[in-house]
């Protein structure tokens, strides 16, 4: 087992002139409520995953708040900042889960994880922005389902999609329909 951490909160920068930084490059950090980036507006904080797992109710950052995404598995239900995933696996919210995304979300590399639990079942992500896909989409079959045919929308941008996956798991395409990105 990889040494992990459970915390209630983390807060990262909370005072006026602070300069922090968390890294996670091995392990896990699990936190039930929030990680706020820079929580005081003055601060100068970063968190970066670049390995191991974070796993977060809500992840947040202030005007100095920095979140560097390069590696590592993103596992959390509500984010409020544009996301670039330049190297990680984003696994929606916990199994079969939902992420929100309060801006746009931009997948220059790495992964995006969706599992698939049923033809009524699966992981879901809403981006209050643009979608740029780039990189792999995983698909995870739980429960040992066996799809044959059928789509899942997984998911919605406010700003519609630009880009396409490099590599999508075999036996799986995708379909773009205005604000909506489908999986079949």
């Amino acid at each position: 087992d990889a040494v992990g951490q459970k915390a209630g909160s983390l807060k990262i920068g909370t005072s006026a002139g602070d300069v922090a930084e968390v890294s996670i490059t091995n392990g896990w950090l699990e936190v039930t409520d929030d990680v706020v980036i820079g929580a005081h507006d003055s601060a100068d904080a970063r968190l970066t995953l670049s390995n191991g797992r974070l796993k977060a109710n809500k992840l947040s950052k202030g005007a100095g708040g920095e979140f560097i995404f390069n590696g590592g598995f993103l596992a959390v239900n509500e984010i409020n900042f544009a996301l670039v995933n330049s190297g990680g696996t984003i696994t929606p919210g916990s199994s079969i889960g939902h992420m929100d995304v309060g801006g746009d979300l931009t997948i220059t590399a790495g992964r995006l994880e969706i599992e698939l639990a049923s033809l009524l079942s699966s992981d879901t992500i809403a981006v209050d922005g643009k979608v740029i896909l780039g990189g792999q989409l995983n698909v995870r079959l739980l429960g040992g389902l066996v799809p044959k045919g059928g789509q899942w929308e997984i998911i919605t941008a406010t700003n519609g999609f630009a880009g396409s996956f490099s590599r999508i798991s075999s036996g799986f395409s995708t379909r773009i329909d205005g604000n909506r990105l489908f999986l079949a």
